[in-house]
């Protein structure tokens, strides 16, 4: 079954009320467009309704259950205004009535929420209800009131709902020159990574609404999913298989014998006997493609134990150029690129990453001419979007990092390292980095790490396979150029 026929999406967005006592929305069409275009990419089948009525919200009800009788995963999704009354979470349609609050007249006006689980359930076998609705209403009628508050919520098994805000508190449609809501925004931009199971798709939605909402707002969700399910399923790059065989991916079965002389070379740990490999390397260009690939893997190994003569191969564009064939495909390139992320048994090295020094990489790709070896790593890496700060890609987005602190003043400080800037918080295009939990933190960065400005950032980049000229630094208090830095916590396993 093609997955478009079995994921399906109800999508409503209300900026428009005919009641006098509420207020108007701008952004919930917006909202729910967005959210129905980004999902409908994904394979999903889109039911939308904007500014309906609660009879037209009925009858697209209908529709929508009929197609989530074939469907694996059904989503539902609200933007617009909701009230609590007794004990009921209540979306309001265009036309609802909620002038005299009592609870009969408005459920007939209006949407509840409960109801809608309970009527999806037995239907399809994982639900997710998302409610973007704690926006203003007049007379202190929604969630967004200083005294508002979810009703409970009973959730079956297969069942995910989120709202746009905690218990309690306010939600804002955002900035006047964004498009989206605050919740929306930071929902879409997560629904960009694909392959993120979905309640670390909902985490990280929450972490980059707190902290772009300074606090203010902070999203919250009840979930009895039962197995792993991805919204994002990178539906775009549907062919990631590895073309190279299983011995040349987990390389340490490797038994060629026709090139065990350059690597005897190469794993020699010897520097002169690797930079004297290097050059019988490259007196041959009539690789197979596995035998170029399992190479190119071995001298990232050599010049990152300090081999100088394959560092410079990996920065001369001219020598790696040397092995593009003529559709453009460089096996060589392609080898020393996986083993960044991939150890000798083909697994992802998680927190092992090799890379010391991407600025080589950055170079590669703005040269153009491998263009096939960034979407060949790409593709590898997809399914570790999840785990990793950065990807290669053939554009190359600024990787903005948000540095939280103060100067500290303490003589024991000024004593051991001049001026020192002690970090409180680290964000990475706005997911934080840091963490309190041993458990989460990076083995190599357990306790305070204490160095120049220059030396922690060339640190950091390469404890997260960040090229360091791709990043944007910004210090929320301003600091002298070479001031030591404190740093108070550990960094996050991502």
């Amino acid at each position: 079954m093609e997955l478009s026929s079995v994921r399906v999406a109800f999508i409503v967005g209300i900026n428009e009320y005919e009641a006098e006592e509420i207020k108007n929305l701008d952004k919930a069409v917006n909202d729910a467009v967005a959210v129905a275009e980004k999902l409908e990419k994904f394979g999903f089948k889109i039911i939308t309704g904007y500014d309906i009525t609660a009879y037209k919200f009925d009858e697209l009800k209908e529709e929508y259950e009929s197609l989530l009788k074939d469907a694996e995963v059904g989503l539902f999704y609200f933007a617009g205004h909701g009230i609590e009354i007794e004990g009921e979470n209540i979306l309001l349609t265009k036309d609802s009535q909620i002038g005299t609050r009592r609870l009969d007249t408005v459920k007939r006006t209006s949407i509840i929420l409960q109801k809608l689980i309970d009527d999806f359930h037995p239907i399809c076998q994982a639900n997710i209800f998302i409610v973007d609705a704690c926006r203003e209403v007049k007379n202190e009628l929604t969630r967004g009131n200083d005294t508002a508050n979810i009703a409970p919520i009973k959730a079956p098994q297969g069942t995910l709902i989120a709202f746009s805000t905690s218990p309690g508190e306010k939600a804002g449609e955002g900035k006047v020159e964004t498009p989206n809501s605050n919740y929306t925004t930071a929902l879409l931009k997560h629904l960009e990574e694909p392959g993120i199971e979905i309640e670390r798709f909902f985490k990280k939605v929450r972490i980059t609404l707190h902290h772009m909402t300074n606090g203010d707002q902070t999203s919250w969700e009840h979930t009895s999913l039962i197995g792993n399910l991805i919204l994002n399923p990178n539906v775009q790059y549907p062919n990631s298989e590895n073309p190279y065989s299983a011995t040349a991916i987990a390389d340490s079965k490797w038994g060629d014998p026709n090139i065990a002389d350059l690597l005897d070379g190469f794993q020699s740990h010897n520097y002169y006997s690797q930079n004297s490999t290097l050059e019988a390397f490259k007196d041959r260009t009539d690789y197979t493609p596995d035998q170029a690939f399992v190479l190119g893997r071995n001298i990232l190994q050599s010049a990152l134990g300090g081999a100088w003569k394959c560092e410079e191969f990996l920065k001369s564009i001219s020598s790696i150029k040397r092995y593009n064939d003529l559709e453009g495909n460089n096996h060589v390139l392609n080898g020393i690129l996986f083993e960044i992320y991939f150890d000798n048994n083909g697994q992802f090295r998680g927190h092992n990453l090799k890379t010391d020094d991407l600025c080589w990489l950055t170079k590669i790709i703005r040269d153009g001419r491998f263009v096939k070896s960034i979407e060949f790593i790409n593709n590898q890496l997809r399914p570790y979007s999840n785990r990793l700060l950065y990807i290669p890609s053939p554009n190359l987005d600024t990787i903005e990092i948000k540095i939280f602190g103060k100067n500290v003043s303490e003589e024991y400080f000024k004593e051991l390292f001049m001026d020192t800037y002690r970090i409180s918080d680290i964000l990475v295009n706005d997911q934080p980095i840091l963490t309190e939990n041993r458990a989460d933190a990076l083995p190599n960065s357990m306790y305070m790490r204490r160095d120049t400005v220059e030396n922690f950032q060339n640190w950091l980049a390469a404890q997260y396979g960040i090229p360091f000229d791709i990043i944007k630094w910004i210090y929320i208090e301003e600091i002298k150029p070479k001031v030591s830095v404190d740093l108070e916590k550990s960094l996050k396993i991502i």
